[in-house]
């Protein structure tokens, strides 16, 4: 899962805003 697909990106986005972490980060 070095580089995952824009799909999987996008998902991991949404993850990553809920989870507040900040490492793909819509909002940091």
């Amino acid at each position: 899962m070095a580089t995952p697909p824009a799909t999987d990106n996008a998902l991991l986005d949404i993850r990553d805003d809920a989870d507040d972490t900040g490492s793909h980060g819509d909002v940091a």
